[in-house]
């Protein structure tokens, strides 16, 4: 094991017993980690190696079976793309947010996927609202919630915005109603500003702080900022963790822009590097700490739920305001590039039900790190989970193909996450936790 830059460099990696994930630290050591048992520590190489070992290993709940989601109503998931309209005019928007048609969902419609999603069996319900800018659809929004509290479940709301929010009398309102808000931010003001202007080209980094504060104050439930990294704001990693730290964000999550070919507006951006951005995320994760902030990439995201799918929620009912369903919340309207493609059923007014095509829900859903050829012998297979489908389709125009420009990164990303969580596992057995 070398160190260059702040970096850790692992010389080997494998993948033990097709189902932990062990690589090596130094001559004559291996870290060994199983999601299955959420075991991690240091082996020998001499131990990791005999039959008495693995037998130890098998009989901890070291080598368990990841999940493979079938479809059930018991857990229900209704996504909701409120509209495509938006107040922002993000310049990598993979939504087209506010340049293609203006659509808006109807309460009718809204009302009527909950209806369909929800049935005698099932025990638990998400609400997930997305767009565009889902505030801009607010009457519908807050009946939606309504609606679904009526089946007098367990719920989970999660609404995912720009920040935008003009209207206080609605945040109070949804901070009243316990929302999870999932919040894309960019960093620091001038990142932002460049990277998420408002329509007039204005900026957006002040409105954005003030929802930001205004949520970390009155919320209950811990907000969740996503920021979205090019080439230009790679080196920014740590300056924007610092401020949103200091705005009292606690939870980060950081992705690489993703090249899109958008038939609505030019995008002239690039991936950050693979070495600058695994460089400036690793140090970010100890700036991160220092702040008591978790950050997140989605390679380790679910890491103590192994799975074979990334979109582990199968059981699923997404709606876009022109009536279609969808797999993907990021595929959002039929004049979208990869409509043709995602789409997998639409509504039908005149007959009052969904016209789902099943060979399009096994096109999307039926992806496993298993009939994925890249993925089957990747060491990380089980936590990674093959990645975010889109990306992937985006890559090799394929749903069984990857993204090898992530693929690169996950597998810098995840054993440089997972030797710090090996250090702070020791540092607590030390201080005899």
């Amino acid at each position: 094991m070398s160190e260059e830059n702040g970096n850790l460099n692992f010389s080997s990696f494998s993948l033990f017993g097709d189902r932990l994930t062990c690589f090596k630290l130094k001559d004559g050591e291996y870290l060994l980690f199983s999601p299955f048992a959420s075991r991690i520590g240091r082996v020998d190489e001499d131990e990791i190696k005999t039959p008495e070992t693995v037998k130890k290993y098998k009989g901890e709940g070291f080598f368990g079976e990841p999940i493979d989601p079938e479809f059930s109503y018991e857990d229900m998931t209704v996504g909701m793309v409120l509209t495509t309209d938006c107040n922002l005019r993000c310049i990598y928007c993979f939504a087209e947010g506010g340049r293609s048609r203006k659509l808006y969902l109807n309460e009718k419609l809204a009302l009527r996927t909950i209806e369909e999603a929800v049935k005698p069996e099932t025990k638990r319900l998400t609400l997930y609202l997305t767009g565009g800018e889902p505030t801009l659809n607010p009457e519908v929004v807050m009946s939606s919630i309504k609606y679904a509290q009526e089946y007098d479940l367990p719920l989970q709301v999660l609404l995912y915005t720009n920040g935008i929010i003009d209207d206080d009398a609605l945040l109070d309102q949804l901070v009243a109603e316990r929302v999870l808000f999932h919040l894309s931010v960019d960093g620091i003001p001038p990142v932002q500003n460049h990277q998420r202007p408002l329509p007039d080209g204005g900026k957006s980094s002040d409105i954005v702080e003030k929802t930001i504060k205004q949520i970390v104050r009155t919320s209950e439930t811990e907000l969740k900022t996503i920021a979205t990294v090019t080439q230009e704001s790679v080196a920014t990693i740590g300056d924007s963790i610092e401020y949103l730290a200091g705005l009292g964000v606690t939870n980060l999550q950081i992705e690489t822009f993703s090249p899109f070919a958008s038939d609505k507006f030019p995008i002239e951006l690039s991936p950050p590097d693979v070495d600058a951005f695994v460089s400036h995320f690793v140090q970010g994760l100890d700036t991160a700490k220092a702040h008591g902030m978790k950050l997140i990439h989605s390679s380790y995201e679910n890491i103590l739920t192994p799975c074979t799918k990334y979109c582990q929620a199968k059981s699923r009912l997404v709606i876009t305001p022109d009536g279609y369903v969808t797999p993907c919340y990021t595929v959002t309207h039929r004049e979208h590039p990869y409509a043709d493609a995602f789409f997998m059923g639409k509504y039908s007014e005149e007959e009052d039900r969904f016209e789902i095509d099943p060979e399009k829900v096994e096109q999307f859903f039926g992806r496993t790190t298993e009939n994925t050829n890249p993925c089957q012998t990747c060491f990380i297979k089980y936590i990674c989970s093959g990645g975010c489908i889109n990306r992937a389709y985006t890559a090799s125009k394929s749903f069984r193909g990857v993204d090898p420009y992530l693929c690169r990164i996950r597998k810098r990303i995840v054993p440089q996450f997972l030797y710090r969580l090996l250090l702070e596992v020791e540092e607590h057995y030390a201080r005899g936790g």
